[in-house]
């Protein structure tokens, strides 16, 4: 019988098997990730990222893909002005009740507005709104 087989080994819930993660910790890493992806795309305009896709092929099985992705930028250009929208995952980042963009007046203002945002975040000044963003993403 397959009881017997069974005895061996040792069963749990899933609840116990899935590592807790700090959804605080997760919510900064994340932002902080962005932050630096934001960076690097504008300091380099044909910046892209490899994803993976799978693609179902006529046999009716699927295959791996690579592709180039090129994230959205947070950073928009208006004349002679820059503005920054900061988001977590798609969402602006309601960070002020005045606006969601940071108005820029060069491209070193960029910079420094992408440093204050980390320091901000790395500060914890941000933690209870992107904690929030994050729980709200998870409940879906």
């Amino acid at each position: 019988m397959a009881t017997e087989a069974l005895r061996a080994l040792t069963f749990t819930t899933r609840e116990s098997v899935v590592e807790d993660v700090d959804p605080t910790e997760a919510a900064r890493k994340q932002f902080l990730d962005a932050i630096q992806t934001q960076r690097t795309m504008f300091a380099d305009p044909d910046y892209t990222e490899e994803r993976i896709r799978y693609v179902r092929q006529e046999d009716g099985t699927s295959k791996k893909e690579t592709y180039q992705h090129r994230p959205r930028s947070w950073v928009t250009q208006v004349g002679n002005k820059y503005f920054v929208v900061p988001k977590f995952g798609a969402k602006k980042l309601p960070i002020s009740e005045k606006g969601d963009a940071i108005q820029c007046d060069d491209e070193k203002a960029v910079n420094k507005t992408l440093d204050v945002l980390e320091k901000a975040t790395n500060n914890g000044e941000l933690d209870k709104l992107l904690t929030e963003m994050f729980l709200a993403r998870k409940r879906k």
